[in-house]
């Protein structure tokens, strides 16, 4: 698909076409959020939810490929600065067919800012962003401002009340291995010149939840009762602000910045937190503010 000229504000336009796979879900799951309700139809979080469904990192992922073969590649945006106001909306399941809409917000020779949303077969928006892209690597600090507090306090979710803003736990070190970066790079986020060294930034960020839910597993695999966990709520606030390099040694923090009783779902509370992960040198290399559903004492 030729991609728009100029680009405008407000001007609009679609893209894309894939369907999602239950092999494909299962597959994603598998390396980077492996939660029952994305990996077995038959499990009751699967049930709870009306069957197997997609990753919403998955889904955030596919549509960054989408995106690139449709429009950014071939207008030279290459790098991926920020996201804000990404909200999942409706899950998708195996067998959808999803297609993206954007409308150009603002834009000059470097940048491009872009607020998208992606579709299914149905004309459900099962996900929506603003996204900025750069033609060339974007240097910068986090808006949310810093520096990161770092320590060795474990992951260990408390019912949603017990939860002190201003608390910050280490889910642990990570080294992408040259195998899962280029396999996840071929699937959501080809290599371009020079990148070979570098892990896709939604492999990146995803890979803040594969540590939290191994946390979560090693907890309970030793027999502590640990809250539920609902579905995110959504992310703002992305930024990827030095590129992570293969192999090298990264530390995946979060900083309580609010915990609140829900107002739609009694018993629940809606728990926001900063998260971050840190080179050896001490640099930020992904940081973003999520939202997600904690069960309380009295769900």
């Amino acid at each position: 698909m030729p991609c728009p000229a100029p680009w405008l504000p407000g001007a609009t336009f679609t893209y894309g076409a894939h369907e999602v796979t239950a092999e494909a879900i299962i597959r994603f799951a598998r390396a980077l959020d492996p939660q029952p309700m994305h990996l077995d139809a038959a499990s009751a979080q699967a049930g709870m939810m009306g069957g197997l469904i997609s990753s919403g990192w998955q889904t955030v992922a596919l549509h960054h490929a989408m995106a690139r073969a449709a429009l950014l590649d071939g207008a030279g945006y290459h790098y991926l600065v920020q996201v804000e106001n990404l909200r999942w909306s409706t899950p998708v399941r195996p067998g959808d067919t999803l297609r993206g809409w954007a409308e150009v917000l603002a834009g000059d020779a470097d940048e491009i800012l872009l607020r998208h949303a992606l579709i299914n077969q149905n004309d459900e928006t099962v996900m929506g962003l603003e996204a900025r892209y750069a033609r060339t690597r974007p240097t910068g600090n986090d808006p949310v401002g810093g520096p990161y507090p770092v320590g060795d306090r474990p992951v260990h979710p408390v019912p949603f009340e017990g939860i002190v803003p201003g608390t910050v736990t280490f889910a642990g070190e990570h080294r992408f291995s040259r195998d899962a970066a280029l396999e996840q790079r071929a699937l959501y986020d080809p290599l371009r010149p020079g990148e070979a060294e570098t892990v896709s930034p939604w492999h990146l960020a995803a890979q803040w939840l594969r540590m939290n839910v191994d946390c979560w597993n090693a907890l309970e695999a030793q027999g502590i009762t640990l809250p539920n966990r609902g579905p995110g709520l959504g992310l703002k606030q992305v930024i990827w602000p030095t590129p992570a390099k293969i192999d090298e040694p990264l530390r995946y923090f979060s900083r309580t910045l609010e915990a609140r009783a829900s107002s739609s779902r009694p018993g629940w509370g809606i728990i926001t937190n900063r998260n971050y992960a840190l080179n050896a040198a001490g640099e930020v290399v992904v940081a973003f503010t999520s939202s997600a559903l904690l069960e309380g004492r009295g769900a």
